[in-house]
């Protein structure tokens, strides 16, 4: 017996109507809005969803087929499983895709609806995947682009979305025919300084000093221009806050987490290091820089201290365990790093909270029962990486969120808090983010990670240099 459906929000009316009408267009809507209900009741004829592995794994997909589309004739596919795999004669075992669509994908014949969900997966132009997407995509009747996060990166990775948008200017000689034609109308360039074949795209020709200094929620007017000109009416973005203001109160609370004396010794120590190294230097951004990583995450108890501290070591292990032993409710603890994951799993068993892990290394049987377990009830702590939280997936039997690290990038913290804060979600919720400090108070790198992700966008953090990083120290 399938379960009765609710009544549909005015907006989604009002976005299966835009989908429909355009045929091929892209639904941009804050996570939390129902994107998958809006794309099901627009579908037509047999459909093809193709999302992240981590997003199907989790069976988000098959409860909203189950719910909007039952006996619809739709089907699934990951993007990593579009295309058919060769063997390399490394190992019996070992496969490498090829440009061929996969013969499963092939067995379905002509697609009349496809629909890619978290379509920015598809930026990559050369990709295996995105070339068999744009295959599928040319015989479709009907393709509909969905992500919460339009412009994840750089604005310029937004080029395949609009050939598979606008097919007949996707051509020699048309608006979207030639990539580098195209940056160069929109961007700034410059050769690549480590590589004389390779060029380097920069920021938006329209944008100025003072735009790189709005915050990453406030975009400056030459971004709007930049969306309105290149999609058009293809394009349909709505922010919860206008659509959905009834939905229970989110409150975020920053916590102030000291460091052990053992903890912050060592990190004391690497960050002299450290800044003696890299001073006057501007070269390495900071995603490059092992020592960069490192003592982010000592501030969390990793990197020197070992990959799976005891809360003893760790001051935010300690608030996590003190938080999840007073806890009677299923709970969301998230981290940037895999083993932060892990650790967190560890402090919620060590409290008897029979506890899920989802990461990139879980498997794809563990990821789907973990995230059914916890909706249904059955999990008290789900613990996950941002980059596996962050995508499709709906958690709000949470009611709190609890951010042991947030990520360098803003846009995927935001979608992490809007896993338990959206459409379903009858409770008030809480985000507890844990911000490392010196014992006596003071500043660290996660203080300045805090200040540096509030303030910029994904494009400007990305693009921090070493001397940029001291001075977060």
């Amino acid at each position: 017996m399938s379960p009765s459906k609710p009544d549909p929000y005015a907006y989604q009316v009002e976005g299966v109507k835009f989908l429909q009408s355009r045929g091929r267009a892209f639904l941009g809507d804050e996570p939390g809005l129902g994107k998958s209900k809006q794309l099901l009741d627009a579908a037509s004829g047999r459909t093809l969803v193709v999302a992240p592995a981590m997003v199907l794994d989790g069976g988000n997909w098959d409860d909203q087929i189950q719910l909007w589309a039952p006996g619809a004739d739709v089907f699934q596919a990951p993007y990593s499983g579009l295309n058919a795999r060769e063997k390399t004669g490394k190992s019996k075992s070992a496969t490498r895709p090829t440009m061929a669509l996969h013969p499963d994908i092939k067995q379905l014949g002509r697609i009349e609806t496809l629909i890619l969900d978290e379509c920015h997966y598809v930026k990559g132009r050369s990709t295996f995947w995105t070339q068999a997407a744009q295959a599928i995509a040319r015989q479709a009747d009907q393709v509909f682009l969905a992500t919460g996060t339009p412009i994840p990166n750089w604005p310029h990775e937004l080029f395949v979305p609009l050939q598979l948008l606008f097919p007949h200017e996707a051509k020699r000689g048309g608006r979207f025919g030639s990539y580098w034609r195209w940056v160069e109308q929109w961007f700034y360039t410059a050769p690549n300084q480590y590589s004389v074949h390779k060029t380097d795209v920069l920021g938006m020709r329209r944008c100025n000093a003072a735009c790189l200094q709005r915050p990453a929620w406030d975009p400056c007017e030459h971004y709007h221009e930049f969306v309105a000109e290149n999609l058009g009416d293809r394009f349909l973005q709505r922010l919860r806050d206008d659509v959905l203001p009834d939905l229970p109160a989110l409150t975020e609370v920053q916590v102030r987490v000291e460091m052990t004396p053992k903890q912050y010794a060592e990190y004391r120590s690497m960050k002299r290091d450290y800044v003696a190294e890299v001073q006057g230097s501007e070269l390495v951004a900071w995603s490059d820089g092992a020592k960069n990583v490192i003592l982010d995450k000592m501030t969390t108890g990793l990197g020197i201290l070992g990959d799976r501290p005891s809360p003893a070591e760790s001051g935010k292990f300690q608030r996590l365990e003190f938080d999840l032993s007073s806890r009677a409710r299923p709970t969301l603890v998230t981290a940037h790093y895999r083993a932060s994951v892990e650790a967190a799993a560890q402090v919620a068993q060590s409290v008897g909270a029979k506890t899920r892990v989802v990461h990139g290394g879980t498997t794809k049987a563990a990821r789907a029962a973990a995230v059914r377990e916890f909706q249904q009830g059955k999990c008290d702590v789900l613990c996950g990486s941002l980059e596996t939280i962050a995508e499709g997936l709906t958690l709000t039997a949470a009611d709190m969120v609890i951010f042991v690290e947030k990520s360098w990038k803003p846009s995927r913290n935001t979608q992490a808090k809007q896993r338990i804060h959206r459409i379903g979600q009858t409770r008030p919720c809480t985000a507890l983010d844990y911000v490392a400090v010196s014992p006596r108070g003071g500043r660290t790198v996660d203080v300045g990670k805090r200040e540096t992700v509030a303030a910029k966008t994904d494009v400007q953090v990305r693009t921090l240099t070493a001397a940029q990083m001291v001075r977060l120290l």
